[in-house]
């Protein structure tokens, strides 16, 4: 069969600094773990034409159960006990000077759907998405690329733990607004397809509404060589991308290759393997992957997969590891195959009695695995699937991505079905009034918003540079706006939210920061007390007069320098080069340097 030209398109996804999409919850987790645990069972429902989704299918038949970590950052709505808010509106308007900088048709009337997700990653079995706009493009170094959509969509629960029969998520990241950007297949390959990645990062982390944390912004690889869409799933390192697609070239031309052999042996014949219990035969084996199994209460099975010997595992002809994905996908460790066999400890007699009973002919191969006798039926369906597949040459799925550059087989490709109206969020309609300033809003190239933070706020162009990739300009305009001291903003949140942050795993949000500057405009806070009361309020939860009470408690006043350095100069203790560490031994409170000093020169003059 002749390999297609491949064809690339991206989906790439953005979380907002805007708060939750459906409540007013932070987005921080904030806490030191989860609050509680609750469990839920996903059942998929039927589109609204009354079919089910094929991957949605998939995943009912895996019959997993599902707890999830409650964290300090949710509420019901991410319990799927309370119905969703209203959109929140900074989010909606981010999405909007999105679709704007991307030439998007951008719609007035925002309608929302959802989509069936039944993997666990949302407690509800479905994800609500909108359409923002459609039929936009970039310009690249390489061409114009084409942008089918822009969507805003909350963001899913974070797997914790589990593969098996039992998953743990947290929801300290479900309802973070997410937008999406998919693209045509326009990208030429895995290098245009980091450039085109890069540039729509780029706009978002521009607008100033980009969130910046650990897997905040994610792609998803779309490529085909005629063979059918395949969908890799959540990458976070763009670096990778080209790994992925590089990856997935060679799996699918030695998938071609190796089918090609297959069907000559075949000619045209259906193949389909059956399962029969060969526990007896390996009852005494030395194999501790054998003997784990018995333990575990499983029994071991054998098929015979007529033709496709040495097509397994064969140079790069790597079959055995399409059908062991799918094994793994049910619970399971994977399979043995002859074209591996003899080895992880099975002994060669045991492997050609289990031949002869099979009747294994040269160009045929076996497939053994353990597994408990509830999950062979299914695990035969999907092996029998696979196969089918495989011979037609239709690869088309979702992969999920491994740290090596490598993928694996994650669920088939969902369809059209997933889609279903949502009848809990009314049609949301942008005036006139906010299309028109989110067009004045369309983020500018990197150079000149620089200069504009330099020009207005007097920071260095270092500071404004790392403010604008970093995502925090809006932040920064609005709390320099309000405080007035846009330097100390600047040193506030490119230096200390970040040392907050690793000293207690906490990261104060927005509301925190504007009402700790409201308190020290008022009471005249130095730079020091300010941020110290920002940490204070971000770990304790303190406010207003009860913060202004703490900081009295750990930081030391004027007043109490004055007494101090007093008693310091009457028997010679203290001099201008020991301040700071003389007042510090006076006293278990914190020691602001700068107002120490000061009080030292008034009282020395």
């Amino acid at each position: 069969m002749a390999i297609e030209k491949i064809r690339i398109g991206l989906e790439v996804h953005m979380q907002l600094n805007t708060g939750k999409l459906f409540c007013r919850c932070s987005q921080n987790p904030g806490g030191n773990g989860r609050y509680f645990q609750f469990t839920r069972v996903l059942r998929p429902t039927m589109s609204e034409l009354g079919k089910m989704d094929v991957a949605a299918e998939y995943e009912m038949e895996r019959d997993r159960i599902f707890t999830y970590d409650a964290t300090e950052n949710t509420c019901l709505v991410e319990y799927d006990e309370e119905p969703p808010h209203e959109m929140d509106e900074d989010a909606v308007k981010a999405s909007v000077i999105m679709s704007l900088a991307l030439h998007c048709n951008t719609l007035e009337n925002i309608s929302t759907m959802r989509k069936v997700v039944v993997d666990g990653s949302n407690t509800s079995g479905f994800q609500r998405t909108s359409v923002i706009g459609f039929d936009g493009y970039i310009d690249t170094s390489r061409g114009r690329v084409r942008i089918s959509t822009v969507c805003l969509e909350e963001d899913s629960a974070r797997k914790v733990e589990g593969e098996l029969s039992a998953v743990t998520y947290s929801l300290d990241r479900l309802g973070i607004p997410l937008i999406e950007v998919s693209t045509e297949p326009d990208i030429l390959d895995e290098k245009h397809a980091v450039e085109v990645a890069e540039k729509i990062g780029s706009i978002c982390m521009l607008s100033g509404y980009a969130r910046r944390e650990v897997d905040s912004i994610r792609q998803d690889v779309n490529m085909s060589m005629g063979m059918g869409r395949v969908e890799i799933k959540g990458v976070q390192k763009l670096s990778l991308i080209t790994d992925f697609i590089r990856y997935e070239k060679k799996r699918q031309e030695s998938i071609s290759r190796a089918i090609e052999t297959v069907r000559k042996r075949t000619d045209g014949k259906n193949i389909a393997v059956e399962f029969t219990d060969v526990s007896e035969i390996f009852e005494d084996s030395a194999s501790i992957i054998i003997r784990s199994g018995f333990k575990a209460g499983n029994s071991v099975y054998s098929a015979l997969l007529p033709k496709f010997g040495g097509t397994l595992k064969n140079g790069d002809l790597r079959i055995g590891k399409e059908i062991s994905d799918v094994v793994k996908a049910f619970g399971l460790g994977g399979i043995f195959h002859s074209d591996e066999l003899p080895a992880y400890g099975i002994e060669e007699e045991k492997i050609n009695t289990v031949y002869r009973k099979l009747g294994k002919q040269q160009d045929d191969a076996v497939l053994i695995l353990s597994s408990p006798p509830s999950k062979i039926g299914v695990i035969t369906s999907g092996i029998n699937s696979r196969i089918v597949k495989l011979l037609s040459l239709d690869l088309a799925e979702t992969r999920g991505p491994r740290d090596d550059g490598e993928t694996f087989f994650l669920r088939p490709l969902p369809g059209k079905e997933r889609m279903y109206p949502e009848t809990d969020i009314p049609i949301k309609h942008i005036s006139a009034e906010t299309m028109d300033s989110c067009r004045k809003n369309i983020p500018r190239e990197a150079g000149e918003l620089q200069k504009d933070l330099t020009d207005k706020y007097g920071i260095s162009g270092q500071d404004a540079e790392v403010i604008i990739r970093s995502g925090n300009m809006m932040k920064f305009t609005r709390m320099a706006d309000s405080y007035g001291d846009a330097r100390s903003v600047a040193r506030l949140l490119l230096q200390k939210i970040p040392e907050i942050k690793e000293r207690s795993g906490k990261e104060p949000d927005e509301k925190i920061i504007m009402d700790v500057l409201e308190i020290s405009r008022r009471e005249n806070w130095s730079r020091f007390v300010t941020e110290k009361a920002v940490e204070i309020s971000t770990i304790s939860g303190l406010k207003g007069d009860d913060l202004k009470e703490e900081i009295g408690n750990q930081i030391m006043s004027e007043d109490e320098m004055a007494a101090f350095i007093s008693s310091g100069l009457k028997d010679g203790a203290v001099t201008q080069k020991n301040i700071i560490p003389y007042l510090g031994r006076s006293s278990k409170k914190l020691v602001d340097p700068t107002l120490a000093m000061s009080v030292f020169k008034r009282m020395t003059r």
